[in-house]
């Protein structure tokens, strides 16, 4: 992309960080009655579209305006590419489970990724897994083998989520570009966590954890590994003399708050450096700040739908950059 095309892309997103909900915005949608009335105010602010039925429908039209406005901004749908590839891989979930259990689970589609959800339905459908783009086949063969064999769905989940943080990974370690180099290595990171995590409170073998963690730079996978087998106080001990220390801090309070931390820690590693010209870096910063924007919108909508008090909404709440 030539620097006067970057010029008009960072522009045109620092010109879009204004509209971004800030602390005063999201205080009035938790003073919201309730979720009919908050979609209202959302609407009025210009989230979704006016005539979403529902909460769903108004978070996936504010989903596809993001997706179309990132699209828009470059000059290459290539260099979109690792962006999108959560969509692909939760669509290659839904496939097989639809076609694999018909009936027992309801396919729900994303249309974030690289590849129109019918094209990952066909190619499950037909079993012909070569259909589909290299950094998906393996893991696609490997998880249709386990799920027709044992019909074992968690086991499924797990081959098909390292597959795309594996993808994510090698794909991070070709970019020249920093802010997609960085965005892989952290996002891995908090994954490999949250896994390692998972697997010491449920007590995993360390076969398991071995072969459910994707690995990175800036963590060691077998280091993480080890650590899980050993219970979840070593987790927290071996991340605390990483970058990831306060995922550990976190981690010890509850799962919602290792997550928010995650999810903070990638939007402030990239908008550190989001006024930098010419780059990647303002659209990827932006892309993660306004993905975290629509987590806690999806939050309080439910918090709605479900009576949940105030103050448990807000200790989940990620903090916000408009």
């Amino acid at each position: 992309m030539s620097q006067p095309r970057y010029s008009f892309a960072v522009a045109r997103i620092r010109a879009k960080q204004a509209s971004l909900m800030n602390a005063s915005a999201f205080e009035r949608l938790l003073a919201c009655k309730n979720a009919e009335e908050a979609i209202r105010l959302l609407q009025e602010q210009g989230f979704g579209t006016e005539d979403a039925r529902d909460a769903e429908e108004l978070l996936r039209a504010e989903e596809e305006k993001t997706w179309a406005l990132m699209a828009s901004l470059v000059q290459s749908p290539a260099e979109l590419e690792m962006l999108r590839y959560p969509g692909d891989f939760h669509n290659l979930k839904a496939a097989m489970k639809a076609t694999a259990l018909p009936g027992r689970m309801p396919a729900s589609y994303v249309h974030s990724g690289n590849l129109p959800p019918e094209k990952i339905r066909e190619a499950v459908s037909a079993q012909n897994f070569f259909a589909l783009p290299a950094y998906m086949r393996t893991c696609a063969k490997e998880a249709w083998d386990v799920l027709t064999e044992s019909q074992d769905g968690q086991l499924c989940d797990m081959i098909v989520d390292r597959g795309c943080l594996e993808a994510i990974s090698a794909k991070g370690r070709q970019e020249e570009n920093p802010a997609m180099a960085l965005y892989a290595d952290v996002t891995v990171a908090c994954a490999d966590i949250k896994t390692a995590l998972r697997c010491a409170k449920t007590r995993k073998p360390p076969a398991f954890v071995r072969r459910a963690l994707a690995g990175c730079a800036s963590l060691s996978a077998a280091d993480l590994a080890r650590a899980a087998g050993e219970g979840v106080d070593s987790v927290c001990a071996y991340l605390s003399g990483t970058r990831y220390a306060g995922a550990a801090e976190q981690a010890k309070k509850s799962a919602s708050s290792f997550e928010r931390w995650c999810d903070d820690y990638l939007a402030q590693q990239l908008s550190s450096q989001q006024y930098t010209p010419f780059t990647l870096w303002p659209l990827v910063a932006y892309l993660t700040v306004k993905q975290n924007e629509i987590k806690s919108v999806r939050l309080i909508l439910a918090a709605k739908r479900n009576g949940l008090p105030e103050e448990a909404v807000r200790e989940r709440l990620r903090k916000t950059y408009g």
